[in-house]
């Protein structure tokens, strides 16, 4: 099966679950789809938990109608191995990366490139306003502490094309693992109106070139399948972050304390997912620092050789103070977003031990 046709294939899924829905609508049903090329893969089994950041976000594109608000994320994202720590906020219930798509004509990601072909999320694609009496505007706010922070923007009470209210949803962009949710506070735009529970919408992810390279997953294309209070977890299946080897055995002694240098580690880190996207070695001494005569040497081993360091560490000590200790911190990254990290202490002692 090739990329494209398992694209399309994700697609036709989503139309066989809004037949069932539409003959059973009082049964919440669950459903998983995936994984595309790249690992992704979507189920509305995990827990709704809207986060309503309309008090404390930061507002824009109120008033506005087919239009785009660049902003930063406020912490490095990953999407489909890139990395990324700006977007493009569209006020047709979209976000790209790479540059703005202004687009109210929602499309098939399965089937068709993109205006500008960025890469894309797309909560609700769809011919959406903020210029409507009555509508609200789209906020954006990142939340959480390093490593586990959210990046949220809302699209609060927007008005769909001949919407007789306006509807309500969310994308939240998890640092950690680089996992993407959706969720749907209110999303019924009056009776009859065919926008009402994303009958008018796109919804799912794409890459660049996504439609050729079977790196998108489309959840929903034109089919009422959503409903309130409903959320959408997208994540690729790779869960698991990277192994960091070869740090300093615990208890290692450096003795004895000649003030010569000496290799402690070669720390590697390696990812048997979709791969490796960034090791970082640190170090710290107990004792002040001589920015003369350096303690700690770090070195990339170079050579053809990825995510590879040598530590090198003096063996010195104030004979008159007491044990130097060193902290090594190792911390990897995988293109997803997983991460790994290890420390371990190297010790001068004051006396043999």
């Amino acid at each position: 099966m090739n990329n494209s046709r398992n694209c399309a294939w994700k697609f036709r899924l989503g139309v066989q679950l809004a037949l069932l829905g539409a003959l059973a609508a009082i049964v919440a049903m669950s459903a998983t789809i995936g994984p595309d090329a790249f690992g992704y893969i979507a189920n509305d089994a995990t827990a709704y938990s809207f986060v309503d950041i309309s008090s404390t976000g930061v507002a824009v594109l109120a008033g506005a109608d087919d239009d785009t608000a660049l902003v930063n994320i406020g912490f490095p994202f990953f999407f489909y191995g890139q990395r990324y720590e700006n977007l493009c906020i569209g006020s047709n219930g979209l976000l790209t990366f790479s540059g703005c798509n202004i687009a109210f004509a929602n499309q098939d990601l399965t089937a068709t490139r993109t205006p500008g072909d960025f890469p894309t999320i797309a909560p609700l694609w769809f011919d959406l306003t903020f210029a409507a009496r009555g509508a609200g505007a789209v906020y954006y706010q990142a939340l959480g502490e390093p490593g586990d922070r959210q990046f949220v923007v809302q699209w609060q009470n927007g008005y769909p094309l001949n919407g007789s209210k306006g509807i309500t949803f969310q994308a939240i962009l998890h640092e950690a693992g680089g996992r993407i949710r959706f969720q749907y506070q209110d999303i019924d735009a009056g009776a009859g109106v065919p926008a009402s529970f994303g009958g008018s919408a796109t919804v799912g992810i794409r890459d660049a070139g996504g439609n050729a390279k079977g790196r998108c997953l489309q959840w929903s294309h034109k089919v009422p399948v959503l409903r309130n209070e409903q959320a959408i977890l997208f994540a690729t299946s790779d869960i698991q972050g990277p192994v960091i080897s070869g740090m300093p055995a615990p208890g290692m002694v450096l003795w004895p304390p000649d003030n010569k240098l000496k290799t402690v580690a070669t720390v590697t880190a390696v990812d048997a997912g979709i791969g490796m996207a960034s090791l970082n070695v640190t170090a710290a001494s107990s004792d002040p620092q001589d920015a003369k005569v350096p303690d700690i040497v770090i070195t990339d081993v170079g050579s053809g050789v990825e995510y590879a360091y040598t530590v090198e560490l003096r063996a010195f000590r104030d004979a008159k103070s007491k044990d130097r200790i060193y902290t090594i911190t190792a911390t990897a990254t995988d293109i997803v977003g997983n991460k790994t990290i290890a420390t371990a202490t190297v010790t001068v002692p004051l006396t043999k031990k």
